[in-house]
């Protein structure tokens, strides 16, 4: 909805996720063939700091493009190209190790069964006679043997995973479309699919 302020220019309130942000406020624009123009909307956001094509004549290319639009990149800038582009694979390559590898209950099953033979135990137990349950027939001296105990394989974890919250939506861009055209008759007549006849009797 348009308001007028006391300046008596035409504002428009900015409209998020079907929420009017009445913080922020822009103004109405027209460009040159007095259209009413959106880009103050498209371009504000999450696309303040992006290039927004909002026409589709932006995206023709120029009849005289400058010298140094097209010059070839040189010889430090496609180094300096290379090196970013490896680092950037280098981090992803990584990132998808650091996820493949076992985590949390596999590892502690994987350590539990390595070298189970060295973490083994005997300890020399020499029973209390004033206890309950003494034997004197028993031998006076045992040895216990302790190994670590057996884990499940297949149980599942015992800590649960907590979603982080989703970080805020990128706002949508323009999806350009090239202006309609007339068919011509040439065209029409390339295009035209006669009816189906059979021949056959």
């Amino acid at each position: 909805k348009d308001n007028n302020n006391r300046n008596g220019n035409s504002s428009r309130a900015l409209v998020v996720g079907g929420r009017i942000n009445n913080n922020e406020v822009l103004n109405v624009e027209v460009d040159a063939s007095g259209k009413v123009s959106y880009d103050a909307i498209i371009k504000s956001g999450t696309n303040a700091s992006k290039q927004v094509y909002t026409k589709h004549s932006s995206l023709q290319p120029l009849p005289n493009p400058a010298q140094q639009d097209i010059a070839l990149p040189t010889p430090s800038e496609q180094q300096s190209t290379t090196e970013r582009t490896r680092l950037a694979l280098n981090s992803l390559i990584s990132t998808q190790n650091t996820h493949n590898k076992p985590t949390g209950s596999a590892l502690t099953n994987a350590a539990t069964s390595h070298n189970q033979e060295a973490k083994t135990q005997f300890v020399k137990y020499t029973p209390n006679p004033n206890a309950p349950g003494y034997n004197p027939s028993a031998s006076r001296q045992r040895v216990i043997q302790m190994v670590p105990a057996q884990i499940d394989p297949m149980m599942p974890p015992k800590h649960k995973h907590l979603k982080a919250p989703r970080g805020p939506a990128e706002d949508p861009v323009p999806i350009l479309h090239a202006p309609p055209e007339k068919l011509t008759k040439e065209e029409r007549e390339a295009w035209n699919i006669p009816a189906c006849i059979s021949n056959w009797k």
